[in-house]
């Protein structure tokens, strides 16, 4: 189980970045009446492809075998994901592992995973709005590799994605 805390041995800054962000803490929602309707009105299947595959849920190390996760935490993919360590959230819900680049967080497609869907349209949204219709017809000409932590409208990109407003 790779944890922000194991990616925090190479990439601290980005580590503190996720520990502080509102997506680290997810994983929250499953002590919520939201949670616990879910469970309670459509069952745990429904609760953990419509909660914790987003969200995240709580990761518990399998009695039986102390080096395999209990099957409990299936399916360990969630943003705000529980860690054993302590740590929250789960690097690789969006990030691929060893090949991320801001080019790639910059891009909508990153977001709709999650973000997506009848209780959460945000890519739906965003793919019928001035800006993902814009996205879409300049994508090519979209600077996703901008250096550092600045991307620029009317520079490296004619609209928004995601990212430009809600991740920088």
């Amino acid at each position: 189980l790779v944890t922000p805390r194991d990616c925090a041995a190479c990439h601290q800054k980005e580590a503190r970045e996720v520990e502080q962000s509102y997506h680290a803490t997810a994983g929250k929602i499953l002590e919520s009446a939201d949670a616990y309707l879910a469970h309670v009105a459509a069952g745990h299947p429904v609760a953990i492809l419509g909660c914790e595959s987003c969200h995240g849920a709580k990761m518990e190390i399998d009695p039986e075998s102390p080096n395999k996760l209990s099957r409990e935490s299936w399916p360990n993919s969630g943003i705000g994901r529980i860690n054993p360590d302590g740590s929250l959230g789960s690097c690789n819900a969006c990030h691929t592992r060893h090949t991320f680049t801001k080019a790639q967080a910059r891009q909508p497609e990153a977001c709709s995973k999650c973000h997506l869907g009848p209780d959460h349209p945000q890519r739906e949204v965003y793919e019928e709005s001035k800006h993902g219709t814009l996205y879409h017809a300049y994508k090519d000409e979209y600077n996703f590799n901008a250096a550092g932590g600045t991307w620029t409208a009317g520079v490296d990109y004619r609209a928004p994605t995601c990212a430009g407003c809600h991740m920088s």
